[in-house]
């Protein structure tokens, strides 16, 4: 199978990872370990005195403006801004919705071939690599050549006509991209034709 990548460097799993709303691996770590302090306040007075990190968290909870639930409230921040640093980093993820959110082509019914070719395209594995000729004669098919690549035409006037006209996007998002990221989140959102 030939993918959208050389075959020298190793595969990334930031893209999937994206794609099914998975924190990395330190940013779990960091959360159980706030969990893990947040659950000392649970035990008895005489353990946790002496700890200095229940000293910290009795600090934290004595504060003025604490929220509700401060222990959810961090975790969503932190995973925010770390889904904002990923869409920085990566030209892939910049692609993908704004919000972190599990991608809807994962769940929403679809045949496995199409879906199967949705995750590729957005893992950018569409167009294989090296690139190969389209059929409709353009040497080395890019991204942005199924935009106007005529042998499309017909299939995106027909996606324009379901979802409306794209707004002007930025070089990096392509408009199949855009129409996946409008998706509604759940089945009850699409049109039944």
């Amino acid at each position: 199978m030939a993918l959208n990548r050389k075959t020298s460097k190793h595969s990334a799993t930031i893209v999937p990872m994206v794609l099914a709303d998975l924190p990395s691996l330190k940013l779990r770590t960091y959360t159980l370990q706030l969990k893990f302090a947040a659950r000392l306040q649970t035990l008895p007075k005489r353990i946790t005195t002496s700890n200095p990190v229940h000293q910290r968290f009795n600090k934290l909870r004595n504060s003025h403006n604490q929220p509700r639930d401060p222990v959810a409230t961090s975790i969503k921040e932190k995973r925010d801004e770390e889904y904002i640093s990923r869409r920085n980093e990566f030209k892939t993820i910049n692609c993908l919705r704004t919000k972190h959110i599990i991608d809807p082509i994962l769940y929403l019914p679809s045949f496995s071939k199409d879906r199967h070719r949705l995750i590729k395209w957005r893992m950018h594995w569409l167009p294989s690599y090296p690139l190969k000729d389209c059929r409709c004669g353009h040497q080395a098919a890019h991204r942005t050549h199924f935009t106007h690549c005529l042998l499309l035409e017909p299939l995106m006037q027909d996606l324009l006509a379901k979802f409306g006209t794209i707004p002007l996007l930025p070089h990096n998002i392509q408009p199949l991209d855009h129409i996946l990221n409008c998706l509604p989140r759940s089945e009850v959102g699409l049109a039944t034709v």
